[in-house]
């Protein structure tokens, strides 16, 4: 981390094939230092999109994610009714960092997501 601050970005795009999802590109540190802008961020993305209530969450470019991170995921609905400052999301992508923590946690999926099984031999 540099002295500007959290290395964070969120990028959002409506997804075109579905009404009501928004698609968000996570850029950066998913970390306890990140977390005050990852709100701030998502919450104008759905202010943004008041008619979107479903995230569809691209972690590709994630690159470190820490159990504060893993907490704040975790609380999001994969399934429910998708609320204005609740909304469902599913992840869509993750990349290493991501990846890893999940094998690490021992936790086969995540809000729809399935990380790649360990190689054997590692």
């Amino acid at each position: 981390m540099s002295d500007a601050g959290p290395r964070l970005a969120l990028v959002a795009t409506p997804a075109a094939a579905e009404a009501g999802t928004v698609a968000v590109t996570v850029i950066g540190d998913l970390d306890a230092t990140t977390m005050a802008a990852f709100d701030h961020q998502l919450a104008a993305i759905l202010d943004s999109h008041p008619h979107h209530r479903h995230l569809d969450l691209d972690l590709s470019a994630v690159d470190f994610c820490d159990l504060t991170g893993l907490r704040t995921l975790q609380t999001f609905d994969p399934d429910g009714a998708g609320q204005r400052h609740h909304p469902t999301a599913r992840i869509t992508g993750a990349g290493t960092a991501v990846q890893v923590l999940l094998r690490l946690c021992r936790i086969p999926t995540l809000l729809g997501y399935h990380p790649p099984t360990e190689p054997r031999g590692r």
